[in-house]
């Protein structure tokens, strides 16, 4: 690098004046050269010091170190304080109930495709210097942390770990906001939107998100809820508050509503006018790409597949000996990635191993085989506890899973008054006495109840995962082909979401009456080729895929066969073919 140096500074410097002798010459070249080589180790150094001292204002900040102190604001600090270490128990509730645990699926699993504006530095972020663009973020926190952003968008596919990633930051920030002396730490709030009553269009406000939001938190438990009413309005003018929504999708008027609805806009519009309301608090909102807010302008966070390293930290964080270690890895050496990228299937994969020290000889009803093991788990106990053997609770979970899917008026976390009305409506009496049966599949883990200490009139039953809710359904349709026709569940955009699990999931022999009967819609749907006038003397058309079912089938089999293209047979692929050649 010095001779390089020197060789500029030769050509800069006019050698020819004979008042410098060679020898003097190349000494002041290399005094020059020096002293950029020096000056150019300086302002890295320079740099180096800025970085460390952001980063450790930041620290000083979160820590409190610079507050003024003042009795009244000690007790602010403190009440917030056991706020946020409430809010973490909360949570922690919550992940014990659906049988997660957090150092299984950590945030590191959680890398996400963030897009938008961010800081690339400590540095630009002391500067306020912005850059933009797509980037991938080895974690979920960090991808908030470094967002210039105010409200972001969490999706992904269904089990890739969205709502556990969010309440993993919720818990994250919790943690933080117990442990800080800053006045300003920031306050989590999490929302589970599935409980978000349905209402008229006229009154779906910011007002009634609001009143939601504030009734949803630690309901029950007066004091916390009196704290939230109390500081509403002063952490919204000091942007403290930082809401993390969950389950868009699980709304209940949204999830028996078509995709694209209008019903979809309303309440994306909703909570994008509560948060534009909200001051300068962050918000992130989670949900699938089906049924999502696709109105909403915020920065996209998309939750990645695992790949092979992250699978690898996934399976190091089990709790899983080094000889079944090694049979989780042979197992994924055998059948490829697959399904396998998505974590709640890594994670399903791993207990059963864990559970029967052997593979599976069949990935794709390892969630249906899970829920059957929770139900067998300790029939002693559950037993003498609530009277109820095994297959009475399998029995009861699925004609919950049914009640849930084709009753409109239910949410996916309803109330057991609403539970008990609509068996009623339906005239389908359980086998069972129901509270036994929802007491009992909450300690098996089958379903969970976020709040337990709610008054008997709010208590609320919810499945663990909504998977678990799919997969029940998904079986018993299976088991009862005509209760369902294959065509109105291959159409009609109700029941998207558990056909795209039945193909996923189901043995072959299911699957092929499901491609028969696509094979058969596809020789019957209409082109929907409309005239364009033109004076040339050919005729120019186009087509119109916003009418008819041809795009929603289409994206329902893309998506069904994906993980299992040696199950789609060759006159599917040529029903396809017929119905797209004509429009390339």
């Amino acid at each position: 690098m010095e001779l390089d140096l020197i060789k500029i500074l030769g050509n800069i410097l006019d050698l020819r004046d004979k008042s410098l002798t060679p020898d003097i010459s190349m000494q002041v070249i290399s005094y020059l050269a020096y002293g950029i080589v020096g000056l150019w180790v300086s302002l890295e150094f320079i740099k180096k010091i800025l970085e460390s001292l952001a980063s450790s204002v930041g620290n000083l900040n979160k820590l409190g170190l610079f507050l003024v102190s003042g009795q009244d604001l000690k007790l602010a600090v403190r009440r917030r304080q056991q706020f946020c270490g409430v809010l973490r128990s909360d949570l922690d509730a919550i992940a014990k109930a659906e049988n997660w645990n957090d150092q299984w699926f950590t945030d590191l699993e959680a890398e996400v495709e963030a897009e938008g504006g961010y800081y690339s530095n400590v540095l630009s972020r002391l500067f306020k210097r912005r850059s933009h663009g797509i980037r991938r973020v080895p974690s979920l926190i960090q991808a908030i942390h470094s967002s210039t952003e105010r409200c972001m968008l969490l999706v992904g596919d269904p089990g890739c770990g969205k709502s556990v990633a969010l309440r993993h930051l919720g818990r994250t920030l919790a943690d933080d906001g117990s442990k800080s002396k800053s006045a300003n730490a920031k306050v989590p709030l999490y929302i589970n939107l599935k409980e978000l009553p349905v209402c008229d269009p006229d009154e779906l406000t910011p007002d009634y998100i609001e009143k939601f939001t504030i009734e949803h938190i630690r309901r029950g438990d007066s004091d916390t809820a009196a704290y939230v009413r109390e500081h509403w309005q002063d952490h919204k003018e000091k942007g403290i508050w930082f809401f993390l929504f969950d389950s868009f999708d699980e709304i209940p008027a949204i999830l028996h509503a078509p995709n694209g609805s209008e019903t979809i806009e309303q309440y994306s519009h909703a909570l994008r006018k509560f948060m534009d309301g909200m001051g300068t608090c962050r918000g992130v909102l989670a949900s699938r790409e089906y049924k999502g807010p696709e109105a909403l302008p915020w920065q996209k966070l998309r939750i990645l597949q695992l790949n092979q390293q992250r699978q690898d930290e996934l399976i190091d964080n089990t709790y899983l000996n080094n000889q079944n270690k090694r049979l989780v890895r042979q197992h994924l050496a055998t059948v490829g990635g697959g399904i396998f990228g998505n974590p709640l299937f890594m994670s399903l994969l791993c207990r059963y191993i864990g559970d029967t020290q052997e593979c599976p000889s069949n990935d794709y009803d390892l969630l249906l085989r899970h829920i059957e093991r929770l139900a067998h788990r300790d029939p002693g106990y559950i037993q003498k506890q609530y009277g109820l053997t095994e297959m009475q609770l399998l029995e009861g979970a699925t004609q919950l899973a049914v009640l849930f899917a084709e009753e409109s008026e239910l949410s996916l976390a309803p109330k057991h008054n609403d539970i008990a009305h609509a068996i009623g409506v339906r005239q389908m009496p359980l086998s069972v006495d129901l509270e036994r049966l929802l007491s009992a599949l909450i300690d098996v883990k089958i379903g969970r109840a976020d709040v337990k200490e709610a008054r008997p009139g709010d208590r609320r039953f919810t499945f663990s995962h909504r998977r678990y809710q799919e997969t029940l359904f998904v079986q018993y349709l299976a088991q009862h082909p005509q209760h369902i026709p294959t065509e109105n569940l291959l159409l009609d955009s109700r029941w998207r979401e558990f056909t795209v699990t039945l193909i996923q999931s189901q043995p072959a022999e299911v699957v092929e009456r499901f491609a028969d009967a696509a094979v058969r819609q596809l020789a019957t749907l209409p082109q929907n080729s409309l005239k364009i006038p033109s004076e040339l003397d050919e005729e120019v058309h186009y087509f119109d895929w916003s009418k008819g079912h041809l795009l929603h089938l289409l994206q329902l089999l893309n998506e069904g066969f994906s993980k299992r293209l040696e199950l789609v047979p060759d006159k599917l692929r040529g029903a396809i073919s017929l119905q797209l050649l004509p429009k390339w």
